[in-house]
């Protein structure tokens, strides 16, 4: 029997400031929504995705004009412009696919750790955001 160890990346999603204050934002007006992965998986991609609800707390992903892939910067953020052209409500979240750039102390692949392999970190998306444009 192979014990496997794999880390769960944290992915957290930020919207503009017109979303957090409890207004929603107008047709043809843009918001802004940020995502950050840690820990820090720069050069790695996250993904925007449009999802609607299935049952409580599970989610299905729709394809959608809105959903875009970006690379995560050198402090692992990354930003999309949110701009929808049809009135309604729209459930926003961000998908981090992982990847394998750590080891199993938390030190950086490259590093002299003393360990030889890299630990994968498991598939994770953030909370899902509620826009309602109207």
């Amino acid at each position: 029997m192979k014990l496997f160890e794999a880390f769960v990346p944290r992915v957290s999603i930020k919207a503009g400031l017109s979303l957090r204050s409890g207004t929603s934002p107008r047709l043809g007006k843009s918001t802004t929504i940020s995502a950050t992965v840690s820990p820090n998986f720069a050069g790695f991609k996250a993904t925007l995705q449009l999802v609607k609800a299935a049952r409580r707390g599970i989610y299905t992903v729709l394809r959608s004009k809105y959903s875009s892939t970006k690379t995560l910067s050198s402090s692992s953020t990354a930003s999309w412009t949110f701009k929808p052209t049809v009135k309604g409500t729209y459930l926003v979240r961000i998908y981090f696919a992982g990847g394998t750039r750590y080891y199993s102390d938390g030190t950086l692949a490259g590093s002299n750790s003393g360990f030889d392999y890299k630990v994968p970190h498991v598939p994770n998306d953030s909370r899902v955001v509620k826009v309602v444009v109207k």
